[in-house]
């Protein structure tokens, strides 16, 4: 029976490493790795988490101030906090927003993650007005990390690097097309 075992791997008296136990000598489960994975709802710019309330290990993430609630800063945190065997990366894109538009004629701007788009008309047609939103905010995306799909009745925003933030669309700015 394996139990209790305690490996000297450093240098200095002290530095070892120890196992409990071997629940199984089999080749398929020793060096195994295990991942957990935890799933957030989109959160609204208003709401932030105090990443001090996160624990791993026993070890506190983030200080006592609350930060921005967005997956990349929460990853930063907790790759920063050097836990041996711990590292949070984001996986996939994250839808941000979807909305659905009414047809208007309206002109005027967003903004997003600080970057203005240029000027964009909206008509009484859905489809055209929608047209015209995707490429005003796919032409920043390359500076915003968010992408527009139009999804038939509205845009979605998609963030590949984790930022869900609908205060992302921090403005709207808007005035009625002459006629």
């Amino acid at each position: 029976n394996f139990t209790s075992q305690a490996f000297q791997v450093g240098a200095n008296a002290g530095q070892t490493i120890t196992i409990d136990k071997i629940s199984s000598a089999r080749t398929g489960t020793l060096g195994q790795e295990y991942k957990a994975s935890v799933t957030a709802g989109a959160l609204d710019g208003t709401t932030n988490v105090n990443l001090s309330a996160i624990n791993i290990n026993g070890k506190a993430i983030g200080s006592a101030t609350s930060v921005a609630a967005d997956a990349k800063t929460m990853v930063n945190a907790i790759n920063a906090a050097g836990i041996a065997g711990v590292r949070a990366e984001i996986t996939g894109p994250t839808t941000v927003a979807a909305a659905a538009m009414t047809p208007a004629a309206l002109t005027g701007t967003i903004t997003i993650n600080g970057v203005t788009t240029a000027s964009i008309t909206t008509t009484l047609d859905a489809a055209t007005s929608r047209a015209n939103v995707l490429k005003g905010i796919n032409d920043i995306s390359a500076a915003t990390g968010v992408t527009a799909t139009d999804d038939g009745t509205g845009i979605k925003l998609t963030a590949a690097d984790g930022r869900p933030r609908l205060a992302w669309l921090q403005r709207v700015r808007q005035s009625r097309a002459t006629r």
